[in-house]
C-alpha cells in the first residue's frame, strides 16, 4: 500500500512538472510544492532533534537515532539548494541537465530524496545488523508490483503522451530495435561484470568474512521465495527490464553516469555500505556506459544475464549443499 502511495505521488510530481515545461506559469505550483516538502522535512528535522536533546519523556514510543533527525535535515538542506537556480547552473556543468526545465528538476529533487530515503531507511533498520534480524521474503508479487510502477515512472517521467509520442519516448530511452550486436556485447559485459563481482566477494571475504556472511544471509532471507528455475527467471526480467528503462533509459540522459550510478548502488540497500555497494556502482557504471555507446537494451540484457546467473548459480549450489548435508 505504501509503495503503491509512493508511486502515486511521484506520478503527480512528474505530471504537473511535464505540463509546466510547456506551460511556464505552472512552474511555480511545482516549486510551492518542493518548498513544502522541503519545509515539512525541516521541520520534522528540528522536532526530532528537540525530543533527542532534551530527551523528552514519550510514552510507550522509542525514539529513532540521532542519524535519522541528521538525514532529514541534509534532506531538507540539499533540497533547498537544488531549488537555488545557481546550484543546478552548476549541475548542468557535470551532467546534459537544463537548469530551466521542470521536469529535469523535477528528476533531480526526486533523485535527491530517493537518495536520502535509501539512507535514512539503513539508519531505521539498524544497518546490516539490523537488516540481519528482520529481513524476510519478499512476495514475488511485490517484485511485479515495484518493477511496474519503475516503467510507469520512467515513461510519464518523459512525458508519454504529454511532450512526446510513443515513438519519440522509445527513442529518448534508448530502446531502439535490439541488434544481433548487442547480444554479443552483452554475452562479454555479462561475464566482465560476474568476474568483478567474484573478485571484489574474494578480497571481501578474506578481509571481513562476518560482514560477507552476514550479507549473504539478508539476500539469501529477502529472495527466499525465488528457489526454482521459472521464480528466478521472472525476477531476472523484471529486475533488468524496470531497472534499466528508469536508471539508464529516463534518469541518465540527464544526470549523467556518475549521478546515475550512485543512485543505482543506494537502491541496493540490502547491501547496506559495504564491499558489495562497490560492486554494485561500478556494475551501474558498467551499464552506463553500455547504454551510451549501445543503447539501453545492451544493459538491459547485460543486468538480465547478470542477475540470472547470479541467481541461478546461487541456486544451484544451495541444492547441492542440501543433498551433500
Amino acid at each position: 500500500m505504501i509503495l503503491i502511495l509512493f508511486t502515486i505521488v511521484i506520478l503527480l510530481l512528474i505530471l504537473i512538472a511535464n505540463v509546466a515545461e510547456q506551460q511556464r506559469q505552472k512552474a511555480k505550483l511545482l516549486f510551492r510544492v518542493f518548498i513544502t516538502i522541503n519545509s515539512l522535512l525541516g521541520i520534522f528535522a528540528i522536532g526530532l532533534a528537540f525530543l533527542l536533546f532534551t530527551k523528552f519523556p514519550l510514552p510507550s514510543t522509542e525514539l529513532p537515532p540521532p542519524s535519522v533527525a541528521a538525514t532529514l535535515a541534509v534532506t531538507a538542506l540539499g533540497g533547498a539548494i537544488i531549488l537555488i537556480p545557481a546550484a543546478r547552473r552548476w549541475v548542468s556543468r557535470w551532467a546534459p541537465f537544463r537548469p530551466d526545465s521542470p521536469v529535469h528538476l523535477t528528476a533531480l529533487m526526486l533523485s535527491w530524496y530517493w537518495l536520502t530515503w535509501n539512507l535514512l531507511t539503513l539508519f531505521l533498520i539498524g544497518g546490516i545488523q539490523g537488516m540481519v534480524d528482520s529481513a524476510t521474503g519478499y512476495p514475488i508479487t511485490l517484485f511485479v508490483l515495484q518493477a511496474a510502477g519503475l516503467v510507469v515512472i520512467a515513461f510519464a517521467g518523459v512525458g508519454l503522451f504529454l511532450r512526446r509520442s510513443w515513438s519519440q519516448v522509445v527513442l529518448r530511452l534508448g530502446l531502439e530495435k535490439l541488434q544481433w550486436q548487442h547480444l554479443l556485447i552483452s554475452v562479454i559485459a555479462v561475464f566482465a561484470l560476474m568476474a568483478i563481482n567474484f573478485s571484489i566477494s574474494g578480497i571481501w571475504l578474506l578481509i571481513n568474512q562476518k560482514q560477507a556472511e552476514d550479507i549473504s544471509q539478508i539476500s539469501n532471507a529477502l529472495l527466499g521465495s525465488f528457489d526454482s528455475f521459472g521464480s528466478i527467471l521472472l525476477l531476472a526480467v523484471l529486475t533488468g527490464v524496470s531497472e534499466e528503462v528508469l536508471f539508464r533509459g529516463a534518469l541518465q540522459p540527464r544526470l549523467g553516469i556518475v549521478l546515475t550510478s550512485l543512485l543505482f548502488a543506494s537502491t541496493h540497500i540490502q547491501y547496506a555500505i559495504s564491499p558489495a555497494t562497490l560492486s554494485v556502482l561500478i556494475i551501474g557504471f558498467v551499464l552506463g556506459l553500455l547504454r551510451r555507446y549501445f543503447g539501453t537494451w545492451t544493459a538491459v540484457l547485460t543486468h538480465f544475464g547478470y542477475n540470472f546467473n547470479l541467481l541461478l548459480l546461487g541456486l544451484l549450489v544451495s541444492n547441492v549443499l542440501e543433498l551433500t548435508g
